[in-house]
């Protein structure tokens, strides 16, 4: 893989085939069935485990700088209607890369709904 730290941590989070691999939790399997990483460009993933529960996840992408920025919306299929933004910042830092993630929920609601549906699990257990 080519590119700085940061250009290649940007590009895990707009390749299909690398998305699979860290997409949390570890206890589900993610296909992504849409990611068109441009500014209104939409993305949709689907994960499923054992039990054979199907969770879907969608958004748009707003900001698309690559190797440095980019700002999408996320619903969760369990939870429509409850929207969150977030803000992927990428940089250098000390020969590797920094990830640094701003999510905005629009209302408390939006926070708790999410919360309820199991979102805490998935951002703490991402590969």
């Amino acid at each position: 893989m080519s590119g700085s730290p940061p250009a290649r941590v940007f590009e895990a989070h707009v390749d299909p085939h690398q998305i699979v691999r860290w997409w949390g939790p570890r206890r589900l399997t993610t296909v992504v069935v849409t990611l068109d990483a441009r500014p209104g460009g939409k993305w949709h993933f689907v994960q499923s485990g054992a039990d054979g529960v199907i969770h879907s996840f969608f958004g748009f992408f707003h900001t698309v700088e690559p190797g440095a920025t980019l700002v999408q919306t996320f619903e969760y299929e369990g939870a429509r209607g409850h929207v969150l933004a977030s803000r992927l910042g990428f940089r250098p830092d000390a020969g590797g890369a920094l990830l640094h993630n701003t999510t905005v929920f629009f209302s408390v609601a939006d926070r708790d709904a999410m919360i309820a549906a199991g979102m805490e699990e998935g951002a703490v257990d991402g590969g």
